[in-house]
């Protein structure tokens, strides 16, 4: 995954973590230091059409030619670590040999203290001590700062509750512009109840100084303050959380005191809960049940859900749902979920009705109901149905639309040989229908080598677009990987290929890629 923020290297490193590397800690035992090392290799070599040149590639690869370890613990319950590691990539771009650079880092001290967990972690480029346990979504994503990131996280856990401390920053800025870091302070509390009502209420507090160009109108500040209660009974869970945004703008002398003009606004409210709550709040409810029954009637389960989101209240610390061109604020609505399980032939029923009003960027509102079906068909022979039906009310013009969409899926497995057929159909009964069909397979040659392919279909008014693509892998992991593919690997690479986008829009391309990576 690409990172959000520049390579920081040796000189650059934080001096605590520097700290690590030279031995700044007490000596004691040999045994209590270890050493690791390995070198390696990582190259891609492409041809597309249109360059027709061949293309080492390997500023895309995460090659690495050299890389230390070093786990060190003095005592018990304190342990260190850093690693270092030299790329490829970094020769081309200084044009002299390679540097080593901070690949993570981090100062572990952990103690119990009368029953209760005591631990403090100075990280440095560990994105996932970033990771918070919070109901219905945390605040925060592991990849908010990017993977540069370096900080505190200190927590104190016992039985009935936690406490948690956690302060990072981004170690830089999108431009890589000095005084532009990006800094993040959370403080959480959380207090448990066990018994017959398994009940945790929780408090959360954060504060974010944003990345920002000092000469450029923007957010310099956001304070969100939430609290969230969960209760787990009868196997049911009921969990709920409400919090309001504060934001400091800096706006330079030429614009004045005021914030620039933003897009239109459709209205202040669009329910009977954002009318009377802050813009700048938001609400999430939701009931689940994952499976009541028995093996005579069969499992039954339903994901009631609420929420409410104000206009302005921003989550710019999470990242993007999966749907990118839904809106993230400005909105309201509830969702039923509900699924069924047959207790003798394993098929599995599935109902969705998602309906919600958005009125800050459009007034609309939007209705959508999904009904799925998966059962085997024979003993290695599944298939799947999903039908999606979509309203969409303009409620500025009174114009309505309706989308109607299918999915029919047939699979077959026979041990490490794999065959998968999808096929979808978009807008139907529309003159803008569209119609993909996907087929995939998978054969393994040996325990080591095996071979891809999937090809796509595509019929689009007045147009049908094509594409292939087939790999051959061998993989003696953790050591070595080999892989020589034709055509583009990104079209149809999601779970449900039939529903990527790019098999809408995309053709085939005459690309040839060898990838080669080794450690020893």
């Amino acid at each position: 995954m690409p990172t959000r923020k520049g390579r920081r290297h040796l000189g650059a490193a934080p001096a605590w973590a520097l700290g690590l590397g030279l031995g700044l800690l007490p000596a004691r035992s040999a045994a209590e230091l270890q050493l690791g090392g390995s070198l390696g290799f990582g190259m891609t070599l492409r041809k597309q059409a249109g360059v027709f040149a061949w293309d080492w590639d390997s500023a895309r690869e995460d090659t690495t030619l050299a890389e230390l370890k070093l786990r060190y613990a003095p005592l018990a319950g304190l342990d260190a670590f850093v690693r270092f590691g030299a790329r490829l990539d970094a020769a081309f771009q200084d044009e002299e040999a390679p540097k080593f650079e901070l690949r993570e880092a981090s100062l572990l001290f952990a103690r119990a203290v009368r029953g209760d967990s005591l631990g403090l972690r100075l990280f440095a480029r560990q994105p996932g001590s970033l990771w918070l346990d919070h109901g219905l979504g945390a605040p925060v994503s592991p990849l908010a700062l990017g993977e540069d990131v370096q900080g505190l996280r200190a927590g104190l856990q016992g039985k009935n509750g936690l406490l948690l401390l956690l302060a990072a920053d981004g170690s830089g800025s999108f431009s890589g512009a000095e005084g532009a870091d990006e800094r993040l302070l959370l403080l959480r509390f959380r207090g448990d109840k066990s018994g017959r009502l398994g009940l945790r209420i929780g408090g959360t507090f954060l504060r974010h100084d944003p990345a920002m160009d000092p000469q450029g109108a923007g957010v310099v500040r956001r304070d969100q303050l939430g609290v969230d209660v969960r209760a787990f009974v009868g196997g049911v869970l009921a969990q709920a959380d409400y919090s309001v945004l504060t934001t400091e703008a800096f706006f330079p002398p030429a614009l004045g005191t005021s914030p620039p003009t933003e897009s239109a606004s459709f209205g202040a409210s669009g329910g009977p809960l954002t009318e009377e709550m802050s813009e700048k709040a938001a609400l999430r409810a939701e009931l689940r049940a994952p499976r009541l029954g028995n093996t005579r009637w069969g499992w039954v389960g339903f994901a009631p859900s609420y929420r409410a989101i104000g206009a302005e209240h921003e989550e710019a610390l999470l990242h993007p749902g999966p749907e990118p061109g839904s809106p993230r604020r400005g909105l309201e609505g509830h969702r039923l979920e509900a699924w069924y399980e047959l207790p003798q032939w394993p098929v599995w029923l599935r109902y969705a009705y998602d309906r919600e009003v958005q009125f800050r960027d459009a007034s609309r509102r939007v209705l959508r109901q999904e009904s799925e079906i998966e059962a085997p068909l024979l003993q290695d022979v599944g298939g799947r149905v999903l039908y999606t039906q979509s309203r969409v009310r303009d409620e500025t013009d009174g114009n309505e639309e309706h989308f109607n969409d299918l999915l029919l899926e047939l699979r077959a497995a026979d041990g490490p040989t794999r065959l998968r057929a999808q096929w979808a159909a978009f807008s139907l009964d529309t003159p803008e229908r569209r119609d993909a069909f996907i087929l995939e397979g998978g054969l393994r040659l040996s325990s080591r080598l095996q071979t891809l392919a999937r090809a796509t279909w595509a019929r689009v008014p007045d147009r049908l677009h094509r594409s292939f693509f087939v790999a051959v892998q061998y993989w003696h992991l953790p050591h070595f990987e080999m892989a020589l593919q034709y055509g583009p690997d990104w079209i149809g690479d999601r779970s449900d290929p039939a529903l990527d986008a790019d098999v809408l829009t995309a053709d085939l391309r005459d690309v040839l890629r060898l990838h080669l990576r080794g450690w020893f």
